[in-house]
């Protein structure tokens, strides 16, 4: 089941940071940047995959550029390979087609062929070869890819 969350409350933390548990992240930051930090901005939430009552995928939106930015978008450690991610996205895709959203954007590892031959196999095309986050850093570790509704 594809689930929008818009604030801290309607997270399940413990679930979320089991799809995130390979990350070195001190969950204690990690809470306190999504309360303070992230759902304080204009239409930011996270989009979960939900199966069996367990969180599977999730993803951060936020606005970004003239769109949505689509990142940390992972799946549990244990239910990798099982198309938990690509349900996400395609649900995702397929929501914002009936909102005003006309592109999104994500930001993939150039390591990570996995995540970069789901975004193609869901429609995104390369947009930079590098990525500049939110906060204005760059770096060419990363590659920006974009799908246009």
């Amino acid at each position: 089941m594809f689930k929008i969350v818009t604030s801290l409350s309607e997270l399940n933390t413990e679930q979320l940071l089991s799809v995130y548990k390979e990350h070195s992240w001190d969950e204690q930051d990690f809470l306190s940047y999504l309360r303070e930090d992230f759902f304080q901005q204009p239409n930011a939430a996270y989009v979960v995959w939900i199966e069996g009552a367990e969180y599977k995928s999730a993803a951060r939106l936020e606005q970004w550029v003239d769109g949505l930015l689509l990142h940390s978008l992972e799946t549990a450690p244990d239910e990798r390979r099982k198309g938990y991610a690509y349900r996400l996205l395609v649900h995702l895709l397929d929501h914002l087609k009936t909102t005003d959203c006309k592109v999104v954007y994500s930001h993939i590892n150039k390591q990570n062929k996995a995540s970069f031959d789901l975004h193609i196999k869901c429609g995104f095309q390369m947009y930079a070869d590098f990525a500049r986050y939110i906060d204005g850093t760059v770096t060419q570790n990363s590659c920006t890819m974009c799908y246009r509704l």
